[in-house]
């Protein structure tokens, strides 16, 4: 079954299949944001745009002829992807017929307990295939001769962050003046389809829908928004303070603890960076102190924003969210060593964290892996620029790394994609990119 988002999306893929491959690219960074809606409904697997807009990428090139070279850090990215493969139909096998529990998500009733059976279904190579193809498009993205150069790519990220901004306030408008929210969910937020509800249902802030724009739910677009706070703040693009500003904003309407404990500890590692390198730079300096200080002084005069922060930083560590994460990461690491350190496979066991997810399904061959990979990423960019500031890039991919340790359990999250697809797509620039065969 096509959505009506899916039938849009679809149009626009031949669209800029037939315009060039500039188009298709940009639309490729596009996709990463619809978290949220469906394309097409298989059975009960759901295609995203990214799928399909990297489909169509990579049968451009076929259709082409283009010439790819895969460098070694895209071998590293593909034995990481034939990898998850294996493992998720090996595993499975081994272990069938193994008993694991899970919680279930009832109101937080922490002693209701489901049982999984172990045993292999088509449903664990979803993932992994998908996984596989973003790393292809990687690679085909770095050996096209089409790629972006700096200023494009810094002003479309500006411009798909504007899309998410408008895209993330019409909800809460519509909710707050208890307006339909029915064409919005069709066009935006299409999973009820699939799960019968909508986050835009569930995730509220006080008398308002948190700001979760087209992801998931808040934690996926707390990320993406520390990412993009960080990218922006680095990056010569046009309206920077109300870039900046705005971003700030949405990110405490999207009041997610993913978001805001990782805009705090990118904010410290710049802080320590630019200590040791003895070169600290005055506007950040007292850009950080000035907004230190008005922080800490409304948290003293308003009780309502102390609490607020409070319940989003320090209080979540003893929420109930908190609680049934940790207890049932704690059951899915048990399996991690009971399976000696093999795994069960993609999409065996329930897990809320990254860390989590990763050893529990792929074990530590596959975890080690994904570090390889990510090393090899991020060793096409440098840290810093030749005038020393700091690369947008670099600091968005660490950005985004950290909020998947903290709160986000997918192995294919597309906010990790979008940040690698960026990196991979813009062209050989010394003060951007460090073009290496590695």
């Amino acid at each position: 079954m096509v959505s009506v988002f899916g039938s849009i999306w679809i149009a626009l893929t031949i669209y800029c299949f037939f315009k060039s491959e500039k188009a298709l690219i940009k639309l490729i960074l596009f996709s990463t944001v619809f978290q949220a809606s469906y394309v097409l409904l298989v059975g009960t697997m759901d295609i995203n745009a990214s799928i399909v807009t990297c489909i169509a990428y990579i049968l451009r090139k076929f259709i082409n002829n283009q010439t790819i070279k895969i460098y070694p850090w895209g071998k590293r990215a593909i034995i990481y992807g034939l990898y998850l493969i294996f493992i998720s139909i090996v595993a499975p096998n081994i272990f069938a017929g193994r008993q694991v529990t899970g919680i279930t998500n009832n109101e937080y009733n922490f002693n209701t307990f489901h049982w999984t059976t172990i045993g292999f279904s088509f449903s664990n190579l979803a993932q992994p295939l998908t996984i596989l193809l973003y790393i292809l498009t990687g690679i085909f993205l770095y050996s096209s001769n089409e790629r972006l150069n700096r200023e494009e790519l810094s002003k479309y990220l500006q411009r798909i962050f504007y899309f998410v901004a408008i895209a993330g306030i019409i909800p809460i408008v519509l909710k707050y003046f208890e307006f339909p929210t029915t064409t919005y969910e069709i066009l935006i937020h299409n999973e009820r389809d699939i799960l019968g509800n909508t986050m835009l249902d569930i995730q509220t802030l006080g008398p308002i829908t948190k700001f979760i724009s087209t992801f998931y739910e808040a934690s996926v677009c707390g990320a993406y928004l520390t990412a993009m706070f960080y990218y922006f703040l680095y990056s010569e693009i046009h309206y920077k303070k109300i870039t900046l500003v705005i971003c700030a904003i949405l990110l405490l309407l999207n009041a997610s603890s993913t978001g805001l404990i990782t805009f705090l500890i990118v904010g410290i590692l710049i802080l320590v960076k630019y200590g040791l390198d003895g070169k600290f730079p005055k506007n950040i300096f007292f850009g950080a102190m000035i907004l230190s200080i008005a922080a800490i002084a409304f948290c003293f005069f308003n009780s309502t924003f102390r609490n607020f922060i409070l319940q989003l930083t320090i209080g979540k560590f003893s929420s109930g969210s908190f609680m049934l994460r940790t207890r049932v990461d704690k059951i899915a690491m048990n399996q991690f060593w009971s399976t000696y350190m093999i795994g069960l496979g993609v999409n065996s066991i329930q897990c809320y964290s990254f860390i989590a997810s990763i050893l529990t399904q792929t074990g530590i061959i596959g975890f080690v892996l994904w570090i390889r990979f990510v090393f090899g990423l991020g060793s096409l960019v440098k840290i810093s620029s030749i005038d020393g500031k700091l690369n947008p890039l670099m600091v968005a991919l660490t950005s985004i790394i950290i909020s998947q340790f903290l709160g986000i359990q997918a192995l294919n999250f597309v906010g990790f994609w979008l940040i690698t697809w960026s990196i991979l797509s813009v062209r050989n620039n010394r003060n951007l990119i460090v073009r290496k065969n590695i």
